[in-house]
């Protein structure tokens, strides 16, 4: 099958995708300049370089960026995955980034892969699977480390990019807004204190409650508490 060109998949060995990466997500194809003040939920990273035989086997090694995380998530089923996912970027894969400089760099051309803005040779990519997402850093150069690979827990990363986002955005997300719906205000708003790390909340106002609210009370305060102790809130 190999001769005739055929590409085959044993039934046991799953299908990834990979995807080309914009040029902010590089710095998750990193270590952090800072590695106590956001934990992004690096369970391990991996690097690796191709030997200068005609097979250009590719040599890799296992680096810990969090040892907390370590211990945490790497288990059984994610060294398992982790290897599925390196196998199958070698052996099985559409864009089999790992298996030659040469591949590497052709997969590169194929998907317009977006360079590193210091170093256009340097593309990155991303692979996403139930639990895990890997950051891939390739590089066809000789003489150096050919790619770097960092694993990440989905949740833990999710959680560390709302953070950096909200930092990033405070002040717009800090204004309340309101909007006019059929029968309703809705008021959308930031919450700070959030286990998933802050997140948008949805707030509808009914009219008939406002309308409650301004027969009831006679001072702002009271109306706004009333508002606010029966109305629905979902979060975005």
């Amino acid at each position: 099958m190999e001769k005739g060109k055929s590409i085959y998949r044993p039934k046991n060995m799953p299908g990834y995708i990979l995807e080309k990466i914009a040029q902010d997500e590089f710095e998750y194809t990193f270590a952090p300049k800072n590695e106590d003040k956001n934990n992004r939920g690096c369970v391990c990273y991996i690097r690796g370089y191709f030997d200068n035989s005609v097979f250009e086997s590719l040599k890799m090694s296992s680096m810990i960026e969090n040892r907390d995380n370590y211990k945490r998530f790497k288990t059984h089923d994610f060294s398992l995955e982790c290897d599925n996912v390196i196998n199958y970027l070698r052996f099985q894969s559409d864009t089999p980034i790992l298996q030659s400089r040469t591949k590497m760099s052709k997969v590169a051309h194929d998907l317009r892969a977006e360079g590193l803005a210091s170093d256009n040779e340097v593309c990155g990519y991303r692979l996403t699977t139930n639990e895990n997402v890997y950051y891939f850093r390739c590089c066809p150069r000789h003489g150096e480390y050919n790619v770097y690979v960092y694993c990440y827990n989905k949740e833990m990363l999710n959680i560390y990019k709302d953070l950096k986002f909200a930092e990033k955005n405070y002040d717009s997300l800090n204004t309340d807004k309101f909007y006019v719906g059929t029968n309703s205000i809705i008021q959308v708003y930031y919450n700070p204190d959030a286990t998933a790390g802050g997140q948008l909340v949805e707030l509808t106002i009914s009219f008939d409650d406002i309308q409650e609210a301004a027969q009831k009370y006679t001072t702002s305060k009271e109306f706004f508490s009333y508002l606010e102790a029966v109305s629905k809130g979902e979060p975005l």
